[in-house]
């Protein structure tokens, strides 16, 4: 696994596939190193012994969060490989993961130590989950976890891709696959979390599933959300 830098104070890695019926989905962690010089970690991918050294050369990790209550895999080796920093729960992990030690839980108009540097929001409407989106100020990008996903056509097999496609979440054209969308029955909360997201004017857009966006983020927001800004 390598570190790859996306933007001043910004990395991404790309972990291993983990495989959900049969289809390998890819995972990404983001990286940003505040001003302080501590990370801050974004659904956190398998631990190497590597990985570990890379991460330990460019700061502190300190915030370890999951965008969602399924974003939990590897918390708890991250919490015993550095035990000085914070864990942070999305809502309705603490109750999923009573193993884990979280100092906090991540909730709305809530300060925490990297909100002057990373604004957050969390996407309401779905009775299945809430996810908690990220905006980086410095470099005006959005990371986020399961709202959209934005396969590589090139990475999957074809059955697969016919099954990326029919989700929604095959790239160039990814966006919320098809099964999440069917949960958000509060179409009105999902359009306003939408609204909250382009009042960011992000310029990039990292997914922790599939291909990231480089730019004409806010186009492309719009029209993986077109499903939510169509509603109510």
């Amino acid at each position: 696994m390598e570190i790859q830098s996306v933007a001043k104070n910004l990395w991404i890695v790309d972990g291993e596939a983990v495989r959900w019926f049969t289809f390998p989905f890819s995972t990404r962690m983001t990286i940003i190193r505040l001003d302080s010089g501590e990370l801050f970690i974004h659904s956190p991918i398998h631990l190497t012994s590597e990985l570990q050294t890379q991460i330990e050369e460019i700061g502190n990790v300190r915030h370890i969060v999951s965008p969602n209550k399924i974003h939990h895999l590897f918390m708890g080796e991250w919490a015993a490989a550095f035990p000085n920093a914070v864990l942070y729960a999305s809502p309705g992990l603490s109750k999923k993961r009573r193993d884990l030690s979280f100092g906090m839980e991540l909730v709305e108009d809530a300060s925490f130590p990297w909100s002057s540097e990373i604004d957050h929001s969390l996407f309401r409407g779905s009775s299945f989950m809430i996810e908690v989106v990220f905006f980086h100020r410095l470099t005006k990008t959005l990371i986020l976890g399961d709202l959209i996903e934005n396969f590589d056509p090139e990475a999957l097999s074809m059955f697969h891709r016919l099954l990326a496609r029919f989700g929604g979440i095959l790239a160039p054209h990814g966006g919320t696959p098809r099964d999440f969308r069917a949960t958000f029955r509060d179409k009105e909360s999902a359009k306003c979390s939408v609204k909250d997201i382009l009042a960011w004017s992000p310029e990039r857009v990292v997914f922790a599933h599939g291909l990231w966006v480089e730019r004409n983020a806010v186009s492309f927001l719009r029209d993986a959300f077109s499903w939510a800004l169509s509603e109510a």
